[in-house]
């Protein structure tokens, strides 16, 4: 009678599949992908809170550009903070993450200020993919390496941001188009829609002429920088529309300073609105 050698005793292999370095990479990017937009929205609703008023920047008193700074660093910050934990780094790695989420973030949001030609930068559609595309890529490059490499990473990252900001403000902005616009107007021909002036505002027809004075700072006092002879009205917008074109050749930003006299009643108040590549000048009635 043969007797059997008892088997050996073999550990049951392991259920679960082994995620391959590509699927982890893309877990990663998917997951930092949705979380830095959420922290964003998260982060700028906690301040609301925390100032109890929806204009966080006059609560805190400080600019609306420092203010979306420190909404992109804190974001960074809390975006690569919860990606280590989930990544499951240790010890000094999980600084890794957040640090290069609010560097970039902050770099190349430095970037898209510094080539702002105006005082206040306003933070759009562009400017945001930029900065959240730089972020993830630290964020998600930070999980796989450190020390010296990852320095290498973050400041390649932030020159790249920073050059893509350069390229895109380095593009020809669209010409400024002056509209002057009267708020109380007759309509001469129904059919073409054709207008000019009424009332205090009679004197502000086609041919009468408009001057240009700058009133910055710079200047000390108010200069006569060009003037406009006004083209046909037209009826439009919920007032009577003078297409001016860009009298001054001036970027849309230029006009910030430049005061519209109508040359038969220069005391006619009025208001400015800058829209897209539109500086539209309101000419108003007098309060009475």
């Amino acid at each position: 009678m043969t007797t059997s050698e008892p088997e050996p005793n073999i550990p049951p292999r392991p259920t679960a599949e082994l995620q391959t370095p590509g699927a982890s990479l893309l877990k990663t990017l998917v997951i930092t992908a949705v979380l830095l937009p959420s922290s964003s929205i998260v982060v700028a609703w906690s301040l609301i809170v925390i100032t109890n008023n929806l204009d966080v920047a006059y609560a805190l008193g400080v600019s609306d550009t420092f203010l979306n700074g420190l909404v992109i660093a804190a974001s960074g910050l809390v975006t690569g903070l919860i990606v280590a934990r989930v990544a499951s780094m240790r010890g000094w790695g999980v600084v890794g993450p957040p640090v290069a989420g609010l560097i970039v973030g902050v770099g190349i949001y430095l970037g898209f200020v510094a080539f702002e030609p105006g005082d206040m930068f306003e933070l759009g559609g562009l400017s945001l993919i930029t900065i959240g595309i730089g972020q993830v890529i630290a964020i998600v490059a930070s999980t796989r390496i450190a020390g010296l490499p990852l320095a290498g990473v973050v400041v390649a990252v932030m020159v790249l941001g920073i050059a893509a900001a350069g390229g895109i403000q380095a593009l020809p902005e669209a010409p400024a188009e002056v509209l002057l616009v009267l708020d109380v107007y007759t309509v001469e021909d129904t059919t073409t829609g054709e207008c000019s002036g009424a009332g205090e505002l009679a004197g502000v027809i086609e041919g009468s002429e408009v001057l240009l004075l700058d009133i910055s700072e710079a200047s000390g006092r108010p200069t006569e920088v060009g003037s406009v002879v006004l083209p046909g009205g037209f009826e439009g917008g919920g007032g009577c529309m003078f297409e001016l074109g860009n009298p001054l050749g001036l970027p849309v930003a230029g006009y910030a300073t430049i005061d519209f006299f109508p040359e038969s009643d220069p005391g006619v108040p009025y208001g400015m609105s800058l829209e897209g590549n539109r500086v539209i000048v309101n000419l108003q009635r007098a309060e009475g």
